[in-house]
């Protein structure tokens, strides 16, 4: 999950935005970038790049909100068995 702004537009910005599972994220005119792999700094350049085409020198801030990337799995007599994101959310 992540949380996008523009610098000097407010109204712009988007909380609880999630990577979807093929890895991609969509903000605004950027659409489907993938984000799978990279840190912020590079995902930010991606965002800035695509809303260039866009708008005028726009300056994005990605801050993580939550991570979901692990996993657990409950073994023995359960209800159902399946596999289940383990959700840290940052401290505020």
């Amino acid at each position: 999950m992540l949380s996008f702004h523009i610098f000097g537009h407010p109204e712009l910005t988007r909380d609880n935005v999630s990577v979807g599972p093929d890895g991609r994220v969509s903000y605004l005119e950027a659409d489907n970038i993938v984000a799978a792999g990279l840190s912020v700094d590079e995902l930010r350049d991606r965002i800035n790049a695509e809303l260039g085409k866009f708008r005028r020198a726009p300056q994005a801030f990605i801050t993580p909100v939550s991570y979901r990337s692990k996993k657990y799995y409950m073994m023995g007599t359960v209800v159902r068995k399946a596999s289940f994101p383990s959700i840290a959310r940052s401290r505020s």
